[in-house]
C-alpha cells in the first residue's frame, strides 16, 4: 500500500506542476495579448485611414475620368466639324480649279484666233 500512496502523491505533484505550467502559460498569453493589443489597434486605425484615402483617391480619379471623357467627346465633335469644313473647302477648291482651267482654255482659244 505504500506504493499506492507514493503513486498518488507523485500524481498529485504532477497535476500541481501541470497546473502551475498552465497558469504560467495563461499569464504569458495574457501578457502577450496585452502587449499586442496596442499595435493591433494602431494597425487597425492605420488600415481604416488607408481605406479612406483609397476611397477618396478613387472618387477623385473617377471625377477626373468623367471630365476627361467630356473633353474627349468635345474634341471628337470639333474634329468632325473640321473634317466637314475641309470637305466643303475641297469642293470649293475643285470648283475654282475647274473655273480657272476653263478660263485658261478660253484665253488660249482667244489667243489662237
Amino acid at each position: 500500500m505504500a506504493k499506492t500512496g507514493t503513486g498518488r502523491a507523485d500524481f498529485q505533484k504532477a497535476v500541481q506542476a501541470l497546473n502551475a505550467a498552465l497558469a504560467t502559460k495563461k499569464e504569458a498569453n495574457s501578457q502577450s495579448s496585452i502587449d499586442t493589443e496596442g499595435p493591433v489597434k494602431r494597425l487597425t486605425k492605420e488600415i481604416a485611414t488607408l481605406k479612406k484615402q483609397i476611397e477618396d483617391a478613387h472618387e477623385a480619379s473617377k471625377g477626373a475620368w468623367e471630365k476627361n471623357m467630356d473633353v474627349l467627346e468635345a474634341r471628337h465633335k470639333e474634329i468632325d466639324g473640321l473634317r466637314r469644313f475641309i470637305k466643303v473647302l475641297k469642293v470649293e477648291l475643285d470648283k475654282v480649279a475647274l473655273e480657272s482651267k476653263a478660263s485658261e482654255e478660253g484665253i488660249q482659244e482667244l489667243r489662237e484666233k
